[in-house]
């Protein structure tokens, strides 16, 4: 259970609710957003004519995603996140997707600024990474549908969805692995270093990706004629990538 909407708030499973009229009560049941957006460090609200909740029906890692609301004709749901007191220059990644009919769209805004916006019955996941500058910032992801729908024979679920929502710093070389010249049978280990929010590492040899070669360094035993060649690293992570210099084995 999430919450009471309409004529009721607050978020105790039991309330009490006195009305002269007719009232309309709703009750969200559904994943917390702080857990289906996979980041509970953003102050997260939700609003417009319908909430937006955690489900696990679709999402981009198999796990949860956050949903907007149902909606009908000429309304909008939004998703809020405050990025508060960043110290340094860092970029915000995320996951999104929609199924819509033209001109409903979700859109995502920066400090009230529109960046992007994405519509159509079958879309898929799409990364999105933006730069944000040190300092606070206001997120916005709205889901907004037109006058209404026209039957075309296209399904569409007439929803949006968005997933794990993270904020980080892109990774840059800071040590570049080096030449070397080696015996034949002898033993060549490359190092490469890279700052940025925990990057992960992937060797190539003449271009093409080495098995299982994931870490900082690459030792290369019993150096072969067949061993000589061009080596380079790729550190990556959510929010960008950076590729090494390379190294010539002989």
């Amino acid at each position: 259970f999430l919450g009471w909407g309409g004529a009721a708030t607050g978020t105790k499973t039991s309330i009490a609710l006195v009305m002269s009229t007719n009232q309309t009560v709703r009750a969200s049941f559904g994943i917390p957003l702080p857990v289906a957006l996979d980041n509970p460090n953003l102050v997260w609200t939700t609003g417009g004519s319908a909430a937006w909740y955690g489900q696990t029906a679709v999402s981009e890692d198999g796990t949860n995603a956050a949903q907007t609301g149902l909606i009908s004709s000429s309304q909008q749901t939004w998703l809020q996140a405050v990025a508060s007191n960043l110290t340094q220059n860092c970029q915000l990644s995320f996951w999104w997707n929609v199924s819509s009919q033209s001109p409903d769209n979700l859109a995502f805004a920066l400090d009230g600024s529109q960046l992007y916006s994405i519509a159509g019955e079958a879309v898929g996941w799409k990364r999105v990474i933006v730069n944000l500058t040190a300092g606070t910032h206001t997120l916005l992801w709205t889901y907004a549908k037109g006058s209404g729908d026209i039957p075309t024979g296209i399904p569409f679920t007439d929803s949006g969805w968005v997933d794990q929502v993270q904020i980080g710093i892109a990774p840059a070389i800071t040590n570049q692995p080096a030449s070397q010249m080696v015996a034949q049978g002898g033993t060549a280990i490359l190092n490469v270093a890279a700052s940025g929010t925990a990057p992960n590492y992937q060797w190539y040899f003449n271009g093409k990706a080495l098995a299982g070669q994931n870490s900082a360094s690459l030792n290369l035993n019993n150096i072969q004629p067949a061993s000589a060649g061009s080596y380079y690293a790729v550190a990556n992570n959510p929010f960008g990538i950076a590729t090494s210099a390379v190294a010539v084995v002989i």
